[in-house]
């Protein structure tokens, strides 16, 4: 796993956007929390087609037999590319496929947002804790 601490934020923002569908993770949630939207969408319908293609080996591996669990997690892992593959499979595959990506979608744009709100908050409350140490320590430099 990558170093986090030593990303760019607009590239930690477009990877936490990234299990959204294109238009969720590019419009409303890269856009207003600092990320790049172009990426975002690469990695977003990159793991669609990734999900899309493994799905049905990674199922029939992992023994789900049941069209509403395939559906649901064609949606909620492969976004709109795996719905489209659910829905050529069966239309009750396509309706949970499409249950489950909107609800991964409200879901994690709430969390996403909330989450980026959140360690901003932190950052902000050590920056303002740890102000004094720092202007002290600035005038020790400064004499």
């Amino acid at each position: 796993m990558p170093n986090l601490r030593r990303l760019a934020w607009p590239i930690v923002v477009s990877l936490a956007a990234g299990s959204l569908t294109v238009i969720v993770a590019t419009v409303s949630v890269a856009k207003e929390i600092g990320g790049i939207p172009s990426l975002t969408a690469v990695l977003v319908i990159s793991t669609g087609v990734f999900g899309a293609v493994i799905a049905r080996g990674l199922l029939n591996l992992l023994r789900v037999k049941e069209v509403e669990a395939r559906g649901f997690a064609l949606g909620v892992a492969s976004h709109g590319i795996g719905t489209a593959r659910a829905f050529q499979v069966s239309d009750e595959m396509g309706a949970f496929a499409e249950l489950g990506m909107g609800l991964n979608g409200v879901f994690t744009a709430f969390v996403v947002t909330g989450l980026v709100a959140s360690f901003i908050a932190l950052a902000l409350t050590r920056f303002e804790r740890d102000q004094p140490a720092l202007r002290a320590q600035c005038r020790q430099r400064s004499r």
